[in-house]
Parts: C-alpha cells; sequence; structure tokens
C-alpha cells in the first residue's frame, strides 16, 4: 500500500505472484510507475495481467521504451497511451522488439513520426512471418495484388490482428455483396476495422431500406463512420412514421445477424459511388 495502491490491489497482486518478494515487488510497482507515469496507470496495468509481477517483465518494457523515446524521438505520453492500449508486445525481448521496430520503417513503410508507427510494432511483436503472410493471402484470394495489400497495411496495421476468418468474411460482404474493389477499400479501410456482425450488416439493412424507400441520402461509407448516436439521430429516428419497424430491424439485426460468411471471388472492379 506504500507505492499507492489500495488494499485489494495489494492482495491482488501478492495472490498472483505469492513467491515474490516484498522488497522485489515494491521495486517491480515503482519501475512500472516511473516508466507509464503514475500509480494509476500501473494499477490499470496490473488489473489486465499478471504477468507484471515478473521483474523480467517490467526491465523488457523499460528496455522497449527507452529505444523508442531516445532512439526513434517518440513522446513518452504516446508510449504510454499505447502501453495501456496493449502492453504485449512491449513486454518482448528487447532484441526481438528493437527488430521488430526496424522492420515497421523498412518492410512496412510505415515512417517513425506517423501516428500508426506503434500499431505496424504491435503487428509484428504480435503475429509471426508466417501468420502475417497467412492474412495476406486471404486479401489475395479476393483478386488483391501483393502491392495493394501492403498498401492496406502501412495505411491500417491493426487490421491485419484480426482473425482470418473474420477477414474473410468482411472481404466476402464489402467485395461480393456490395462491389467494392480494392482501390476503394485502401481509401477508406475503416470499412475494414468495423465488426461485420454489430455494425456493417445492421447497417447495411437499414441503408437498403431507406434506398427502397426513396429516403437516402448518405452513402453506406458515411453511415458506417457515424457514432451510433449520431447513426440513430440522423438514418433512424427520422424516418420512424414512414418505416415503423426501422429501429427494431436495426437493433435486431445486431443480435441475431443472418447472412452467411461468402466465399472468395474476383468482385466487380467497378468502385460504387
Amino acid at each position: 500500500q506504500q507505492e499507492g495502491f489500495s488494499g485489494s490491489d495489494s492482495v491482488r497482486v501478492i495472490s498472483a505472484s505469492p513467491c515474490l518478494s516484498v522488497r522485489s515487488l515494491s521495486r517491480v510497482i515503482s519501475n512500472l510507475r516511473d516508466v507509464l507515469g503514475s500509480v494509476e496507470n500501473a494499477r490499470k496495468l496490473f488489473s489486465k495481467s499478471n504477468k507484471f509481477t515478473s521483474s523480467s517483465s517490467v526491465e523488457n518494457m523499460i528496455s522497449n521504451v527507452a529505444l523508442l523515446k531516445t532512439d526513434y524521438g517518440i513522446d513518452i505520453n504516446v508510449i504510454r497511451k499505447s502501453i495501456l492500449l496493449q502492453h504485449t508486445p512491449f513486454l518482448r525481448n528487447p532484441e526481438f522488439f528493437q527488430n521488430a521496430v526496424v522492420r515497421v520503417e523498412e518492410e512496412l513503410g510505415i515512417p517513425r513520426n506517423s501516428k500508426k508507427f506503434l500499431f505496424g510494432i504491435h503487428l509484428l511483436c504480435c503475429l509471426s512471418k508466417k501468420n502475417i503472410e497467412s492474412k495476406c493471402q486471404v486479401f489475395k484470394s479476393f483478386g488483391w495484388m501483393e502491392d495493394q495489400v501492403y498498401e492496406l497495411m502501412r495505411r491500417c496495421p491493426f487490421i491485419f490482428v484480426c482473425s482470418t476468418e473474420n477477414m474473410r468474411k468482411k472481404l466476402g460482404f464489402l467485395m461480393n455483396e456490395l462491389g467494392y474493389d480494392p482501390g476503394f477499400l485502401i481509401a477508406r479501410y475503416a470499412l475494414l476495422t468495423y465488426s461485420l456482425e454489430k455494425r456493417l450488416l445492421p447497417r447495411h439493412r437499414v441503408f437498403l431500406v431507406l434506398k427502397e424507400k426513396g429516403l437516402l441520402n448518405h452513402s453506406f461509407y458515411t453511415a458506417v463512420l457515424k457514432g451510433e448516436a449520431n447513426f440513430l439521430k440522423t438514418l433512424v429516428e427520422p424516418f420512424k412514421d414512414v418505416e415503423p419497424g426501422l429501429h427494431e430491424l436495426y437493433e435486431n439485426s445486431k443480435v441475431c445477424p443472418d447472412v452467411e460468411p461468402l466465399s472468395p471471388v474476383m468482385p466487380s472492379l467497378a468502385a460504387p459511388k
């Protein structure tokens, strides 16, 4: 508790690592607090994983953070936010981590001053080359060229962290059903970041109803980008008198999606307006 942890925090940490001495645990917490800038941030990480009770894990994090801050000039607050979002890459062996950092620039072509640089590190630290290649093959099975796949990876590396099955379903819907081509999706890669079942399909059902009744003044891409409250306000609630069941259709679609995964085939090359 002298490190700023509550009694319940301390009990949980000690229970997770009963062999760690009080002095060692105190040093781990102190080091983690220094890296993350506050006791509150340290508590957040301890609540996510027991790996931080290992002094070697924290030492790895210290080295990896120093590399990014000192050698690559990345702002410490940006690094801290990245750790709180996804800490796993920062626990990797420093040699492995440094190799991944170099590859982000050399192989993925993401510069160190890009906001996506840390996402690239996450990708290369969490996925093997074989795994990444299997993700690339999914895109190629839908007719993507290799340079198009890597362009998407440069623009949005975290898309490749999702499962191959998830990726295949999204591409099947966006390319086979909607007719979007690779160039369209590269330029509007946000479409690939949203849940198929909870966002893309439900909103597309609303989109089709409004289109059929001639009430549509948005593109599907615009509709997908809207926050939940804004989507309901602009594309559901205004039409409740014309289409009383629209809100129910939307909510039920999120609970019980009924579209089956689609098989990868060559899509139309004409991007929709």
